[in-house]
């Protein structure tokens, strides 16, 4: 029966279709006592989110042919850790211009070449800072790259090197030969491709990043991942834990409540008659950090994974899925305004803290091979650097998400 399972799963997972027009909505569980502004916040971020994965592919961005530029992804003025997305462009021949804001024209002079590239090219900066971050790579530079490397199999891809070289170590665990395909550029080098070189051109109101975590590739990243990848038993719940002093970068809960969770998503597994292991994932084990192997092997056995918005939930890209109807579940728990003004649940903008809502639902461009479930993010009534769940939405979403089925069809 397993075998069967595995087989019919590998079939869907390969082919990416069926994923992308499984349902990508996501359903908000909230107790009666969080304030109704809440309600209007998911509103407007769901609405968004939905628009964004409806788009298709031809409308977001097409792959055009240039003959000889000049290039550079710019070091960052901010630091290391700073996003960056613009590429710095020059025809070699006079005769290119490409669009902005994605690119911008060389404006000081330098040394004319640091690098120089003879074979055919696409070059792509994606959206990620220069030191190795897990999540934007999954989400904002792994899709494309595969998109046009199983379409365009005889180019090298040029996309940025991070500082520590983690980059390669990743591309070469994902597939060798994809590997083979990338030349990594450091920041600030200035190269030359001296024969075709493909670009990503966005499509009329593109005009940022963002905008291009699409569904379409997505599922394709998804279908390459698994004809690579051995398919693991699904078996496992996943807690994905951010405690203080563990981790760095905000929503952060105590331990007493990190274990009430645990707890009461043990309850609800009791209450279907389940006994499935629930693992405690912060990236480590036995102290020591996962290989991407381990976390890969780890997300794709499971059926439900749940815990704050963190790098490490991006991972769930890994869970398995057989249809629309025996989809994975995700619960993740989301900043909300409550929680506006806590580290990591905020954008600085000049002075202002603006909002920062965030799911993975959105960064994976709707995840619809899983059933996604978001529970709010509340201030901690003790602690002014530690956040709590809403506990009784939390509940709901575990209900929901251990039911049979997919109820939101």
């Amino acid at each position: 029966m397993l075998a069967g399972w595995l087989l019919l799963s590998r079939l869907l997972l390969c082919s990416g279709v069926d994923e992308w027009h499984c349902p990508n909505s996501a359903a908000l569980l909230a107790s009666p006592g969080v304030p109704g502004g809440e309600q209007k916040h998911w509103s407007r971020f769901a609405s968004e989110t939905l628009a964004a994965t409806r788009q298709l592919p031809e409308k977001v961005f097409h792959i055009k042919n240039f003959s000889q530029l000049r290039f550079r992804f710019p070091k960052s003025t901010r630091g290391e850790h700073y996003l960056e997305w613009q590429t710095i462009v020059q025809s070699l021949n006079g005769t290119d211009l490409l669009p902005e804001p994605f690119y911008l024209p060389f404006v000081k002079p330098g040394k004319l070449c640091d690098l120089e590239i003879s074979t055919p090219l696409f070059v792509y900066r994606g959206f990620s800072p220069e030191a190795f971050q897990f999540g934007h790579i999954l989400h904002d530079v792994l899709p494309m790259i595969v998109w046009v490397a199983t379409r365009y199999p005889g180019v090298q891809i040029a996309i940025l090197r991070d500082v520590k070289g983690t980059l390669e170590s990743f591309l070469q665990w994902l597939d060798a030969d994809l590997a083979q395909m990338v030349t990594l550029v450091p920041s600030g080098a200035a190269v030359c491709a001296m024969n075709d070189v493909l670009m990503m051109i966005p499509g009329e109101e593109v005009l940022r990043p963002e905008q291009l975590r699409i569904p379409a590739l997505m599922t394709s990243l998804r279908g390459f991942v698994f004809q690579r990848k051995q398919l693991q038993q699904v078996d496992k719940v996943i807690y994905y834990q951010r405690i203080r002093g563990a981790t760095s970068h905000g929503r952060l809960f105590s331990e007493a409540d990190s274990m009430q969770l645990v707890n009461l998503a043990r309850g609800a597994l009791r209450a279907q008659n389940k006994s499935d292991q629930i693992v405690v994932f912060n990236g480590t084990q036995n102290g020591v950090p996962m290989t991407f192997e381990e976390q890969y092997r780890l997300f794709s056995s499971a059926y439900l994974a749940f815990g704050p918005h963190g790098t490490g939930l991006s991972n769930v890209l890994w869970m398995q899925a057989t249809d629309c109807l025996s989809r994975p579940a995700v619960i993740e728990f989301m900043c909300s305004l409550d929680t506006s003004k806590m580290r990591g649940c905020f954008v600085q903008v000049g002075k202002r803290k603006l909002p920062r809502p965030m799911t993975y639902w959105r960064l994976h461009g709707g995840a619809p091979w899983v059933r996604y479930f978001i529970v709010w993010l509340l201030r901690h009534k003790e602690d002014a650097h530690l956040v709590r769940v809403d506990l009784p939405g939390f509940e709901m979403a575990l209900a929901q998400a251990l039911q049979p089925g997919d109820d939101m069809i």
